[in-house]
């Protein structure tokens, strides 16, 4: 990679961080994907990650973010337990989605 501007650098290392997130969802055992760390269960610590990417870490002044088709309030919030339980798949495809903005 030619590194001649910041915004080259930028868009470097920000493909090697999704790379790295798409590993962590692909690489959690299905053993550990509802096992609880901190109180909650992997999986939401992984849709934690993703959701702070989509709306912190892509754009935070977006007017136009809406939350994915699945979320209820407080699913992102590792201080408050879930209902709802993301599937491994569910959470791929949120990232998919992510990945191409």
């Amino acid at each position: 990679m030619k590194q001649d501007s910041c915004v080259d650098i930028i868009n470097d290392q920000t493909r090697r961080a999704l790379w790295e997130v798409q590993n962590v969802i692909e690489c959690i055992p299905d053993a550990l994907w509802n096992k609880k760390y901190c109180h909650m269960p992997m999986w939401k610590h992984v849709y934690h990650m993703i959701h702070s990417l989509d709306s912190w870490f892509i754009n935070p002044y977006d007017e136009n973010f809406t939350e994915p088709l699945f979320h209820v309030p407080d699913l992102n919030n590792l201080d408050v337990a879930s209902k709802k339980i993301l599937t491994r798949n569910e959470l791929a495809n949120y990232y998919i989605v992510i990945k191409k903005r």
